[in-house]
């Protein structure tokens, strides 16, 4: 593995047949490298790979998806008790630990399009430990009220009707139709897409819905 500066970023493929204590070896052998910063592991693994061990074993401080239990804890955390540490979460570049890029990426987008999400009603569509979750957690911890929609919801579509804000994070095309915005409301797609590769792109789209669509 060459040396890395922090322009620099090295991808590991690891063939199928791996078995996990090799990769294991690999996440504590870059855990140690005074050179690497971050560690991401792309998923899903192959099946006969436990994704928690794997993830357990990067070291928290290079776990750059946010998804190493004691990260994903911190993210929890309200901090409205006494004596607790405050986060400034309207700065997500002081929060002292990982949190996931895609969530991050859509408060971005928010903040750049402007939107107030304080006393807001958003609606986070998917449960996903990289997008749905996180994602959801970040606009709570920005003073929005939150609502998941999943694929055992009821009324879908009346909930989404209500909110302010609705993020679109299951990777299904066209399943958010334009009359489930009211007027005025604030749509946000994150869509995941694989190529022959297995890379991944992540696109971003926000649209205000003046007259609905």
């Amino acid at each position: 593995m060459n040396t890395l500066n922090p322009f620099e970023h090295s991808i590991l493929i690891l063939i199928l047949i791996l078995i996990q204590a090799e990769l294991i070896a690999k996440v504590e052998e870059l855990n140690a490298l005074p050179t690497c910063h971050g560690i991401l592991v792309q998923l899903p693994l192959p099946e006969h790979i436990n994704e928690n061990a794997v993830i357990g074993a990067i070291s928290v401080s290079k776990d750059v998806d946010g998804l190493h239990p004691i990260n994903s804890a911190k993210l929890v955390n309200t901090g409205t008790h006494k004596g607790a540490e405050k986060v400034n979460w309207t700065d997500l570049s002081s929060v002292p630990f990982h949190i996931a890029c895609t969530p991050q990426g859509c408060i971005e987008l928010l903040d750049r399009s402007g939107v107030e999400m304080s006393g807001k009603n958003a609606v986070v569509i998917g449960r996903s430990n990289l997008v749905g979750l996180p994602v959801s957690l970040l606009l709570m911890h920005r003073n929005a009220t939150v609502t998941i929609v999943h694929s055992r919801t009821v009324n879908a579509e009346e909930i989404c009707k209500r909110a302010d804000i609705v993020v679109a994070a299951v990777g299904r095309t066209e399943m958010v139709k334009g009359s489930w915005i009211k007027e005025g409301g604030e749509l946000q797609f994150v869509t995941v897409r694989y190529s022959s590769l297995q890379f991944v792109t992540v696109r971003y789209r926000s649209l205000q819905v003046v007259t609905g669509l």
